[in-house]
């Protein structure tokens, strides 16, 4: 019987095998050799971009408090990265004549025409840094080349950038422009709530900052907007969370006006900003809606009913519910509320059968003597 070790030649493999291990050492040497010179090459580019950085700090803060006529201006990319850091930290913090003054300086040392130029780069990379470093400047004259550049760019992450940087610098225009382009299917990833919730806080922010007259038409664009049924449902519940976040009281009207028109998705997300905001109105809301089938709805009713006069009603009941979230938001509210009211509730718990409610008294009284 012939093996199959008889038809090798034992000592070429052997000396195959010694080449091989030698060549596999050597490539593992070398790479390990690379990655050191490579950590070396980050940590010098690292000591000496924060070198600069200070530099540059106080380079700022001679123009701007001593008003040195000193000219600042970049050469490298190295540069460009830590002086920009510099400049967003202080545009970060400043206001009036000083915050002019520092952009003058940005626009003077070419950081803006660094990354502008980076915006228009062939790589996705260089263009979505372009941007970010960018946004915190608020470049509302370039409103725009954003418009135009986010018409144009292929990238989604690119794309999320672009849309961010218009919510900071968004007049009425921009904003309508952001409600068509996230209902839209421009955008080819999935965005979540939150961050469109953030793109429409920033835009009412900044129209707001220009102009506090601007918030009836805002309350007008806004209404077009929740009834038009060509809006995507994630883009009208943002756009109504929003309006709490940015405590936008005008709009309290139009959402009590539209509240029996909507849909369940958007009446939670109705009674959520007027909660947010703290307003009484929305206890009309709650009273209709703390027994209603949907159980998102008795949910969100219960979590704001601290808020109502008729506070102890709502909660005794929600603490009672069959859902275990309408009974943990009731819990909750419990911790917001006035505490003559809160233990008239835990009474009032206490004296019933229902052994879930009672559990979860337990676990809220509990949470307040940890925090006593």
């Amino acid at each position: 019987m012939i093996l199959l070790t008889d038809l090798i030649n034992k000592y070429f493999l052997m000396n195959f095998l010694y080449v091989f291990i030698i060549i596999l050492g050597l490539s593992a040497f070398f790479q390990f050799l690379l990655l050191i010179i490579q950590k070396i090459r980050i940590e010098k580019r690292e000591k000496k971009k924060k070198k600069l950085e200070k530099k540059y700090t106080e380079k700022i803060m001679e123009i701007l408090y001593a008003n040195k006529a000193e000219e600042i201006k970049i050469k490298t990319s190295l540069e460009a990265e830590a002086l920009s850091n510099v400049l967003i930290s202080f545009v970060s913090n400043l206001t009036g004549e000083i915050l002019h003054k520092t952009l003058k300086i940005a626009y003077d040392s070419g950081i803006i025409a660094f990354y502008l130029k980076k915006c228009t780069s062939k790589n996705w990379l260089d263009r979505i840094d372009g941007f970010e470093k960018l946004a915190p400047f608020k470049l509302y004259q370039y409103k725009d080349f954003y418009i135009d550049a986010l018409k144009n760019e292929n990238n989604s992450y690119v794309q999320l950038q672009i849309i961010y940087n218009l919510s900071l610098i968004a007049d009425k225009e921009i904003l309508l422009f952001l409600i068509e382009i996230l209902s839209g299917s421009h955008i080819k990833i999935f965005l979540s709530l939150k961050f469109i919730e953030q793109i429409f806080v920033n835009a009412l922010k900044s129209i707001l900052e220009k102009s506090k007259n601007e918030e009836l038409l805002i309350v007008k664009l806004i209404e077009s907007a929740l009834l038009d049924d060509k809006i995507n449902i994630d883009v009208k519940k943002s756009l109504v969370h929003s309006l709490g976040y940015a405590n936008l009281k005008s709009a309290v009207n139009l959402l009590l006006f539209i509240f029996d028109k909507v849909s369940d998705d958007l009446k939670t997300a109705i009674i959520r900003a007027l909660g947010r905001m703290g307003v009484p109105e929305v206890c009309q809301l709650i009273n209709k809606n703390y027994m209603s089938k949907n159980w998102i709805l008795r949910t969100v009713s219960a979590q704001y009913a601290y808020l109502c006069e008729d506070a102890v009603e709502i909660l005794t009941r929600n603490l009672c519910d069959s859902n275990y979230y309408v009974r943990r938001a009731a819990g909750l509210a419990l911790l917001k509320l006035d505490p003559k009211l809160r233990n008239k509730i835990v009474e009032l718990i206490n004296e019933s059968n229902d052994r879930y409610a009672k559990e979860m008294i337990n676990l809220i009284l509990k949470r307040i003597s940890n925090y006593a």
